[in-house]
């Protein structure tokens, strides 16, 4: 059944319409508080939204702040750092740093590069100086040179306890006997002799009037002109007679000759002058060898003085004492053991001698030796 307003009369059905109404708009009344709950929500949601875009807002003001903070101290760092290039430069001279490994010490030097040194550079080791390795070393040769030298003095002691045992000897075997006080007789047909005295350590016999004297008395002197026909015997040679084959002809010479007569001899010709050296030569199968210098040796001395020139090697023109030196003498040093710990505890490594024709040169290496003579031995080399 429908109703339909108005009614021309109050009759009831208005009121049924009415209540109809009614009921419409209670049912509307739950939607509208519905609705007026989500209008609330919406405005909380956009207060709460409006607040954190303020919020957003300031962080952005305050990121700006920063930012532009950050610039300014960049700028002032970039400044800075230009201000110290500046300076740097200026304090070099615009140099460049090195790459080049910096040198070993030495002679002192202010340097030519226009590059400088880093402050982190490292020299190399001065291998010019002594290590632990070689101060290790030196005191092991101090301790067995001192071993040695108490080894030699024991030695020395037990040959003075012989020296004075022999002596102690002689005295009993001499019987008391004294020294003679008359010259010794000169050399000539072997014999133990009558007297009871004794020769004294230091006698001299006379010479030997039967032997050939070097100054040509009592001499054969060129007995045969050609030297390679002196076979046998003992003669002196005058180079003036013109003796051919001599050695030389700028000296006197005595010549010892042996051989068998036939085809095999040997002669040694001494020189009647200091200026030469012994020579010798020999044949076989009838023909002579060239002459040769016999090597000698001779004791002199060097004396080195404190004035030394260069630097490892070290050096100093030297001249020596008590032997004749020629162009082919090789000298070799004989220092003491007193010297030797000397030059040890000096840091010399080591010395020698150095002969260019005649001309000496000490060489040192380690250290410069302090002012000391040294015995040496002189040997001709040559043939």
């Amino acid at each position: 059944m429908s109703y339909k307003f108005p009614y021309s009369n109050l009759h009831e059905l208005n009121l049924d319409w009415i209540l109809e109404q009614v009921k419409k708009f209670a049912g509307l009344i739950p939607s509208m508080e519905t609705a007026q709950a989500d209008v609330d929500e919406a405005i909380s949601s956009a207060q709460t939204a409006t607040t954190t875009a303020d919020e957003a807002i300031d962080l952005a003001h305050q990121a700006t702040t920063n930012a532009q903070s950050a610039i300014t101290t960049a700028n002032e760092a970039i400044t800075t750092a230009e201000q110290a290039i500046e300076i740097a430069e200026q304090a070099t001279g615009g140099a460049l740093p090195s790459d080049t490994p910096p040198l070993m010490d030495g002679t002192a030097s202010a340097g030519q590069l226009a590059t400088y040194s880093r402050s982190d550079h490292v020299h190399p080791t001065d291998t010019s100086r002594a290590s632990q390795a070689d101060i290790t070393t030196l005191q092991t040769s101090v301790a067995q040179a001192n071993t040695n030298a108490q080894t030699a003095i024991t030695t020395a002691n037990e040959a003075l306890e012989t020296a004075e045992e022999a002596i102690e000897i002689a005295e009993q075997a001499s019987g008391g006997a004294i020294p003679s006080d008359t010259p010794p007789l000169m050399n000539g047909t072997a014999s133990a002799g009558q007297l009871a005295t004794y020769s004294r350590s230091d006698h001299v016999h006379p010479s030997d009037t039967s032997k050939l004297s070097l100054d040509g008395t009592q001499a054969n002197v060129n007995p045969i002109s050609n030297l390679n026909d002196f076979i046998t015997g003992l003669a002196i040679f005058d180079p003036a007679g013109n003796i051919t084959n001599l050695p030389n002809n700028n000296t006197w010479w005595l010549i010892v000759s042996s051989g068998n007569g036939i085809n095999t001899a040997t002669q040694i010709a001494y020189p009647l002058s200091a200026s030469y050296t012994p020579m010798t030569r020999t044949m076989s199968g009838g023909s002579w060898s060239s002459w040769k210098t016999i090597q000698s040796n001779e004791k002199g001395s060097i004396t080195l003085s404190s004035s030394w020139s260069g630097s490892n090697p070290y050096y100093q023109t030297v001249t020596i004492s008590g032997a004749t030196i020629t162009a082919n003498s090789k000298i070799d040093l004989q220092p003491t053991e007193t010297q030797l710990n000397t030059l040890i505890n000096a840091g010399v490594t080591a010395l020698g001698i150095n002969n260019n024709n005649g001309t000496l040169t000490a060489y040192a290496l380690g250290a410069t030796p302090s002012t000391m003579t040294i015995q040496c031995t002189v040997t001709e080399v040559t043939a």
